[in-house]
């Protein structure tokens, strides 16, 4: 014991006492409860007690002693052994905790993918019905609310994805992509989701890009548009008026890679040097009021500041209060090779290069929006346009028939007039009727509404008032969008109508095939039933598993006592299950299909799994129970179309 306690010998320890015999032990009532228990029961075994070593330190010892008596029955000594069991105790804790958060990572995961079933349901439902919408004649403004749709329903789609992942965020091994990626469009892609928030706020905002922006970077895009759309968020959540700013600028990197720089600059409320300080931490808000009055976790800047970091970058900002923020991050990103860049463009198509790369344009824009304004002018500076810019209606009028009374270019030459108004949309129809009802008269003259999606202006509606010769467009956000309007603007105006009323061509590769369709949930049941049916299918619906197995059975029994040619016509060719049905879920109607094949000697069928569990091992249980392959909700067409085609690959028709 004089060992384990760190003392050489016992005159060591009686030094070291004092007299106090307590001092060596950490708490001197479990001692008085030993040595009681040792003179009642005469021993004691497997009795805890810790004890300070010489350099202060705690040891946990475990007593296992016997008090000897004498023949008149007198106490003697204490026999026994006293042993350091501080590893061992420290082991027992450690395996412990262990369990504990195994049981909790466990009890995590199982929320996690409960959460992303009871999400991906529904949105299933959304992106079905935006996807079926794409299929209809939409004028411009209604494909563009299509696509926010279906853009806002694939960023949820990202984040949720990455939640799912949250695990790897926690530990440092969340896996960062690099693929190659149009920097500009995504940007564009982002601020478009933020279009009709803008326009209900009367927002400005705008996206400006620097010089030498490369055309294509390597990067993870998904990550970038999941840090740009919480910056753009707060910036909407905090900012009631004036303007946000989404600029994208480059700069020569020490290691030969390219230098990102993304700013998100706002007019809002502003941050104080304190709360500035609370930022980019788990959990905190710049104020307690902010998260009253304005909502939030607190969560968004620190995954976004983890995200940026794991990507090789850095973040910050500059605030003032009362004055606004800019919130900043920069990204090491790799240029495409040459070769890669022109094979990607040979693959696109080729208005982009168009309106890029010989953008000329003659005319005249007014906007009330004057953070476009400005991005606007400074943009097409270095173009050969012969754009004026104007903020009041009287001025750009008084302008444009002074330019046609001189005879300029811009009076016999085609040129535009573009009209967008972020704060009074429908005073700017009664504003230009003088000038757009002049321009009728004019065949070299184009007149474009930008319209705002808080106010949609549509060609029907520009007919009822008489501007018949004016044409409409949603309103861009950046240079690169405006361009891309002014090359549309400027074709064939008979091309323009076809394009608003053409149908995607159909891929009936399923034409003729019998598809059963195992789904309880009626949106879902639609979008899927939609879906097979534009490739040719013939679908039938069973609402649950039960139902499924019944209708399956009946019709494959019945087939196959009729000849090749009506067994044909007849029998299932195709089965898309869902795995979460009420009565019978999916993953017991597989089993039973596969144990009633098997008993009837019946051909198997094909049967793919619709899930809204996108965790691996779920994709191996339905496996495991005899389907045939897997397709995760919200259905993706693409992914559908694959996956259909290789199910019916080998169906005899």
């Amino acid at each position: 014991m004089l060992a384990m306690l760190g003392f050489n010998n016992l005159a060591d320890l009686l030094s070291y006492l004092g007299g106090n015999p307590d001092k060596i032990y950490v708490d001197s009532e479990r001692r008085r409860l030993l040595r009681a228990q040792i003179q009642s029961q005469g021993s004691v075994v497997d009795f805890e007690l810790q004890l300070y070593t010489k350099d202060r330190s705690i040891i946990d010892t475990l007593y296992c002693v016997t008090m000897i008596y004498d023949a008149s029955g007198n106490p003697v000594r204490i026999d026994g052994v006293i042993k350091d069991v501080t590893t061992q105790k420290r082991n027992a804790q450690l395996s412990l905790e262990k369990e504990r958060a195994e049981a909790a990572a466990q009890a995590k995961s199982q929320f996690l993918a409960n959460m992303s079933h009871e999400i991906r349901t529904p949105m299933n439902g959304v992106l079905g019905i935006a996807e079926l919408l794409k299929d209809t004649g939409l004028d411009p403004m209604q494909s563009h609310y299509v696509k926010v749709i279906a853009d806002s329903g694939s960023s949820l789609l990202a984040i949720l994805n990455d939640i799912l992942d949250y695990s790897k965020i926690e530990s440092g091994k969340m896996d960062i992509e690099s693929i190659g990626m149009p920097i500009e469009s995504l940007l564009d892609d982002v601020t478009s989701l933020f279009s009709i928030r803008a326009s209900e706020t009367k927002v400005e905002l705008v996206t400006e890009f620097g010089e030498g922006i490369p055309d294509q970077i390597y990067g993870d895009p998904t990550r970038i548009r999941q840090v740009l759309m919480n910056l753009l968020g707060n910036a909407f959540k905090f900012t009631s008026h004036g303007s946000i700013l989404l600029s994208l600028s480059c700069a020569a990197h020490p290691e030969g890679a390219t230098l990102l720089h993304f700013s998100v600059k706002d007019t809002g409320i502003g941050i104080s040097e304190a709360g500035q300080k609370k930022l980019f931490q788990s959990y905190q808000q710049a104020e307690d009021s902010t998260s009253r009055k304005y909502g939030g976790t607190g969560l968004g800047l620190s995954i976004c500041k983890r995200l940026v970091e794991l990507m090789g970058g850095n973040v910050g900002l500059q605030s003032e209060m009362g004055k606004g923020s800019n919130f900043w991050f920069t990204l090491p990103l790799t240029l495409e090779s040459s070769e890669s860049v022109a094979a990607d463009k040979e693959d696109c198509f080729s208005e982009d290069s168009l309106y890029e790369s010989e953008f000329a344009i003659d005319g005249f824009f007014f906007s009330d929006n004057k953070q476009l304004i400005k991005t606007l002018e400074e943009g097409v500076r270095e173009t050969r346009s012969t754009l004026k810019f104007f903020s009041s209606a009287s001025d750009l009028e008084v302008g444009y028939f002074k330019a046609r009374d001189h005879g300029g270019d811009q009076g016999a030459g085609k040129s535009f007039i573009f009209i967008h108004s972020l704060y009074d949309s429908s005073a700017a129809f009664d504003s230009f009727k003088c000038l757009v009802d002049r321009c009728s008269e004019f065949t070299n003259v184009t007149v474009v509404y930008f319209s705002e999606p808080s106010f949609p202006v549509s060609l029907h509606k520009l007919d009822q008032r008489m501007f018949s010769k004016a044409t409409v467009m949603e309103r861009p956000v950046s240079v690169r969008s405006f361009k891309r309007a002014c090359y549309i603007a400027g074709q064939d105006k008979a091309r323009a109508r076809s394009d608003v009323t053409e149908h995607v061509n159909k891929n009936e590769f399923l034409k003729g095939k019998r598809i059963l369709v195992a789904e309880d949930n009626s949106v879902n049941q639609l979008v899927i039933k939609r879906l097979l049916e534009h490739y040719g299918a013939i679908v039938e619906i069973s609402e649950d598993g039960s139902k499924a197995l019944q209708v399956y059975i009946d019709r494959q029994v019945a087939a196959s006592k009729k000849g090749v040619q009506e067994a044909a016509s007849e029998s299932f060719d195709l089965v898309l299950m869902d795995c979460e049905m009420p009565v019978m879920d999916g993953f017991e109607c597989t089993s039973e299909i596969r144990r009633k094949e098997k008993d009837l000697h019946l051909t198997p069928i094909k049967i793919v799994a619709l899930t809204a569990h996108a965790m691996a091992e779920n994709r191996d249980k339905c496996l495991d129970v005899g389907m045939n392959d897997v397709l995760t909700k919200p259905i993706v067409r693409k992914e559908l179309e694959l996956t259909l085609e290789r199910a019916v690959a080998k169906v005899k028709t």
